[in-house]
């Protein structure tokens, strides 16, 4: 990412997010020490207490080793995916999807209605899924290594805060 960053910095004079492998203090230290004026952060948000993930996917995220995702068109109807439907998500996802049987996942409610998951669906397990949990769409970025814990959002920003900030 900081070679990436660093050439987009060079051609733009604009402000720049950094995205992507941002999982932990010290990458996001780093990210705004090159110079990018934020970040955007995914995987390490999934795994805060605020989520509306579904439990298992936010412990499926903690639990999760380096070299655990993998990019795939295994969930078809990706909502994260602005062309193609290909996404990043957990690799234990798509071995689960592939165990399962039925043309059918589970249900999530969408509103006050109850939607029937097919099979391959590219929607995330959210808190009121139930189901097959470990056969859906756990997206998740190659900063998974990083997460250790399920911890509130104030706790994460804290401890990224003072990564910044440097020792005291």
């Amino acid at each position: 990412m900081l070679p990436l960053l660093d050439s987009v910095l060079g051609q733009v004079d604009v402000p720049v997010l950094a995205a992507g492998g941002i999982g932990d203090g010290r990458a996001f230290a780093a990210m705004l020490d090159a110079g990018a004026a934020g970040v955007r952060i995914g995987t390490r948000f999934v795994a805060t207490n605020e989520s509306g993930a579904h439990p298992v996917y936010k412990q499926a995220v903690v639990d999760a080793a380096a070299g655990s995702t993998e990019i795939t068109d295994m969930f078809s109807v990706c909502p994260l995916c602005a062309t193609a439907p290909r996404a990043r998500v957990l690799r234990s996802c798509i071995h689960a999807l592939r165990d399962v049987p039925a043309d059918e996942v589970g249900e999530a409610m969408m509103g006050d209605q109850h939607v029937t998951l097919a099979k391959g669906h590219g929607l995330p397990p959210g808190v009121a899924t139930t189901g097959h949990i470990e056969a859906m769409a756990m997206y998740a970025g190659e900063s998974v290594a990083a997460i250790d814990a399920i911890e509130p959002v104030a706790r994460v920003m804290s401890s990224w805060s003072s990564a910044v900030e440097g020792p005291g």
